[in-house]
Order: C-alpha cells, then structure tokens, then sequence
C-alpha cells in the first residue's frame, strides 16, 4: 500500500510568488513521487542536515502541507521537473513517500529559474553565500546578463551615487530597473553592493564554513586576514569548535599577522643575502654607469683580495 500525505492545506503560494502563480491556479493533486526530477542547475546548494532531519520528521507526521510546483519535462514524456520545493520534495524521499501534493505550471527556463530563486531566497535558514549568489543570479535573469557583468554594473551605481555622476537616460533605465527588482526582493541595493558582494572574494574555505553555517560572515571576514592556508585552518577550527567571539577571533588573527612579519624580518642566510646582491647588481646594470661602476669595482676588489688571501693561507 502506497505511503500518502494528509490532506494538503494551501498557505497562500500565489501572494508570496506574484503574478506568475496567479493566472490558472489549480488545485494540487497527487503524483508519483519517482515521476519527479530535479532541474539541472540548483539554486541552493547546502541543505542543513539538522533541519532537513526535522523537516522530514514533520512531514511522516503531518504530510506535506503545501504542494511542490513542478512544469512537464521536455525532455521526458510523462515526467516533471521541480521547480520550487526541493527541501520538501527531498524530505518526502527520505520519508519514503511514493506520491507527493504537485501544482502543475506549463513555465518557460526562465520563469521557472526566476520562481526557483524566489522560494530560495524566502528561506529562513538560507547562508549569506547562497543569498549573495542567489540575488545575482536573480538579476541576471531578470535583466539578461551575465553575472560578471551584473556585478560590473553594480559597482558602476555604487560609484556614481558615491561620486555623484549623471547618467544619460538608458543608464537611467538600467538603474531603476535594478531599484526595482532589489524593492521586490526586500534589499538594499548599495548595503549589498558595498557589503553582501564581497562575501564572494572570502577563499573557498571560508565560503564553505559560511554555507554550512559553522560561523558568520563578520567572523570569516576577520579570519580571511589571515592569508597562510594552514594558519587560517587552525584559527577557523578553533573558532568554530570554542565558539570565539569577534574580539577572540580579531586579537587572535593580529597575533598570527604579528607572528608572521617578525618571521619575513629574520636575516637571510649568507648564500641568500649573495645571490640577492648579485641579482639586483645585474638587474641594475650598474656597469653602464662609469662614476658608479668605479666605486663597485673599488670594493670588489677588496672582497678579491680577501679571497686571495684565504686561499693562500690554506694547505695545498
């Protein structure tokens, strides 16, 4: 006997997505959960294992209590592709549903990409990396860019409100463009620009502690000072496993920098310190210059001499 959900109670999905859930709306009918498959490109990338556990015990209990969307899939006759729900949709498989709650929407790529990014970004429990590269990608569909080239464009109106330049009028339209979508997202456009953005510029090690939510985006920005791979593992272990504060994580990151410039300050070794010399000697081309070249020559052969007569004190 197949394993359903209790009956579905809507929670109001046309008011939080717009206009493109508004036309036709359908009443939610169920579908064999293995018909379902998910897009290629996901805009969520970590799910937190805690919560998804406790989203699949509340749906074994309750059912799923608002449906996935989903739109037929080009490519398989009889099949959908996920559009929103994938924490849901994830949760019933866990729970061994065989058949789950689905509205089905005939959506074109970017309608769907669009409605997905949405729902992603209503998440409670969404990590800074996912939101920042979740809103880019959002604004990249939306405005038919690239996100390399909505970034560009961002850092332009950051520049032009903080220097106060004027714009001819399609700059103009851009601008209010971007206004609009980031009014309809509940941000703001310059706090994100000037600080949400560079979230992205952390190392790969600190955007992955970010997404799993092990610490928060002050603390990771403190701790990326820090440029020595190994020296920023150890104090981001530590920070995450002692639950530092701002202030440890901030005093202990100035006594690693502190460490390593008296380390860059220690003498070089004799060798070293010759073979730099000699470098800088040829690099400079000293001998091009007659007056200078005569001052070198004079304390060379000084140092020649002192090699003469070492080597004439030592036995043959």
């Amino acid at each position: 006997m197949s394993k359903k959900n209790k009956p579905f109670q809507p929670l109001g999905i046309n008011a939080l997505f717009g206009e493109e859930l508004e036309k036709e709306v359908e009443s939610p009918h169920f579908i064999p959960i293995e018909l379902i498959l998910l897009p290629p490109s996901q805009p969520r990338r970590y799910f937190d294992p805690e919560k998804m556990a406790q989203l699949t015990d509340s749906i074994r209990v309750d059912g799923i209590l608002q449906p996935l969307v989903v739109r037929p899939y080009s490519e398989r006759k009889g099949y959908y592709e996920l559009v929103f729900g994938e924490r849901r949709y994830r949760s019933a498989k866990q729970a061994e549903f065989t058949e789950v709650p689905v509205i089905i929407k005939e959506l074109n790529d970017s309608v769907a990409q669009r409605l997905a990014l949405i729902e992603n970004l209503h998440r409670e429990d969404l990590n800074p990396v996912d939101e920042v590269e979740g809103i880019l990608q959002f604004l990249s569909l939306s405005l038919e860019k690239s996100v390399p080239d909505v970034i560009s464009e961002l850092n332009y109106l950051k520049n032009k409100k903080e220097n106060k330049v004027t714009d001819n009028v399609i700059r103009n339209e851009h601008e209010s463009k971007i206004l609009e979508i980031f009014e309809q997202l509940g941000q703001n456009w310059y706090s994100f620009t000037c600080n949400r953005l560079r979230i992205l510029n952390l190392p790969d090690d600190l955007l992955s502690a970010l997404r799993e939510g092990k610490i928060a985006y002050t603390k990771a920005k403190a701790i990326a000072k820090v440029k020595n791979y190994d020296d920023r593992q150890r104090i981001l272990s530590e920070a995450i496993a002692q639950q530092w504060s701002q202030r440890e994580i901030v005093d202990r990151v100035k006594e690693i920098l502190s460490l390593a410039s008296d380390k860059s300050k220690t003498p070089s070794s004799p060798s070293r310190q010759l073979d730099d010399l000699s470098k800088r000697i040829k690099k400079a081309k000293l001998w091009e210059n007659k007056d200078l070249w005569k001052k070198i020559k004079t304390r060379l052969k000084y140092i020649e001499d002192v090699l003469d007569s070492l080597e004439d004190e030592m036995p043959n």
